[in-house]
């Protein structure tokens, strides 16, 4: 792996550490703010940290809108996407001067 590889991995990796942390306070300035409102009480701020808490370490899985059988186990999609676009502008008419 080259050294710019090395890079680029160890910097996903960062600020994947520094999003995660950064949700967190972000939640907690939420609730801190929503208490000075008067909007939640510390009880209700406290169990919702608990329940934040509880929701980020169990692994849930989405619910998907879209109906499969269940012996479908997996899908995967493959292959290319392309768009095309043209333009049918016609010629400006020139009209001959006298």
């Amino acid at each position: 792996m080259s050294y710019v590889c090395k890079i680029l991995v160890v910097n996903f990796f960062l600020l994947a550490l520094i999003a995660s942390h950064a949700a967190a306070q972000s939640v907690e300035a939420l609730l801190d703010k929503l208490i000075q409102k008067g909007v939640l009480t510390e009880k209700e701020a406290k169990d919702l940290k608990a329940e934040s808490i509880t929701s980020d370490n169990t692994n849930q899985v989405a619910t998907s809108k879209w109906k499969f059988n269940d012996s479908l186990k997996s899908i995967q999609l493959y292959g290319d996407l392309r768009f095309r676009y043209e333009a049918s502008i016609p010629p400006p008419i020139r009209v001959p001067h006298g």
